[in-house]
């Protein structure tokens, strides 16, 4: 049997707002939601990533979400064939179930955890548990800081695009890129400062697409534009925000045509001999602008970030081997034999 693709992706992240998720919203189109409840450290990322494994060893493509914190730990799993997910239900953000019972399914790893062991950590576990979430709150504001700076550039490189030129850029390649129609819109992150650094999905997402379009310059409302008239002409696009600013897209996947459409700045996105180079401002006007970003004053505010990402994970690395230290794993082994027998279940169905 051929093994199927497994694809990384962020469905959520740290941002100046906060930690940010599209999770709820990606997950409302599926017919089939296995949520997982408990604290750091009860299992619930590995429990994701032995489904995502067992999945694509029996041949099924899966979208594995990725975690931000230490571990680097899953925080999701979808198997778009089956229509189904498993996922953290949130630790930072909790997700909400829409029909509970009937797509939905919510299996609690707290009745896994031996009560006794906790309440001896008690004051540790409420103690690191504070400090995570004034570290949260830190990180979030040394982010803002970040993109504040990053905007100041922007604006004063003068590549802000007006509404007028947005419209032109999108009709020209709307032209070019739509034609086969089958709707779906999907929102994740393309990148996210994690606590091994900045870290991008970009490269991994695009690259297997037969077209590639990179636009240098002012991006963001250019791929706004084209993501709504994609859906508008019935297309399906997933659509990949920035970190810093979670309602600027900065990469576009349309699946049903293989087209990405890109900024052209994303980190850790190597060029391809398809792609193709749209230029929305002059050539030296973006090189002076990415000399400028990645110069000291800019790195030393990422660096900042990245310091506040890394102790964040230190302090929840800390709270989940309290949890760690009073599980019954053998229950949680169990639980995802169960969830795995539902999803062959489907499988099986699926193939009647």
């Amino acid at each position: 049997m051929k093994k199927g693709k497994l694809v990384h992706m962020f469905a959520g992240c740290m941002t100046p707002e906060g930690y940010t998720s599209y999770a709820e919203v990606d997950l409302a189109a599926l017919e089939r939601v296995f949520l997982l409840l408990g604290a750091p450290g009860c299992g619930k990322s590995s429990l994701i990533s032995r489904v995502a494994e067992n999945m694509c060893e029996r041949g099924f493509d899966v979208e594995l979400w990725q975690g931000t914190d230490a571990s680097g730990g899953a925080e999701g799993v979808v198997i778009p064939e089956l229509r189904a997910a498993v996922v953290d239900a949130g630790f930072q953000e909790y997700i909400r179930p829409q029909n509970p019972g009937v797509v939905e399914e919510i299996y609690n790893l707290g009745d896994c955890w031996e009560q006794e062991k906790l309440a001896a950590r008690r004051e540790e576990i409420k103690r690191l548990g504070q400090e995570l979430k004034r570290g949260l709150q830190r990180e979030a504001g040394l982010l803002s800081l970040y993109q504040q700076g990053r905007e100041k550039l922007y604006a004063a490189a003068g590549i802000t695009l007006s509404e007028p030129e947005v419209d032109d850029i999108c009709a020209a390649l709307a032209r070019e890129v739509f034609a086969a129609r089958h709707v779906q819109v999907r929102r994740f992150f393309a990148e996210a400062l994690t606590a091994g650094g900045l870290t991008s999905s970009a490269q991994e997402l695009s690259a297997c697409c037969k077209r590639r379009y990179l636009l240098a310059g002012d991006a963001a409302p250019v791929l706004a534009k084209l993501a709504e008239q994609a859906a508008e002409l019935g297309h399906s696009v997933d659509i990949y925000y920035s970190y810093l600013a979670p309602e600027r897209p900065v990469l576009l996947i349309l699946p049903g045509l293989s087209v990405a459409l890109a900024d052209a700045g994303l980190a850790e996105l190597a060029p391809l001999y398809h792609d193709e180079l749209i230029r929305l401002a002059p050539a030296d006007t973006t090189e002076q602008l990415a000399e400028v970003l990645a110069g000291e004053d800019m790195r030393q505010r990422q660096q900042e970030a990245a310091a506040a990402v890394r102790e964040g994970a230190a302090k929840q690395a800390e709270l989940s081997a309290c949890y760690t230290a009073a599980m019954d794993f053998e229950q949680v082994a169990a639980l995802g034999s169960h969830i795995l027998s539902e999803l062959w279940q489907m499988a099986a169905e699926q193939e009647r």
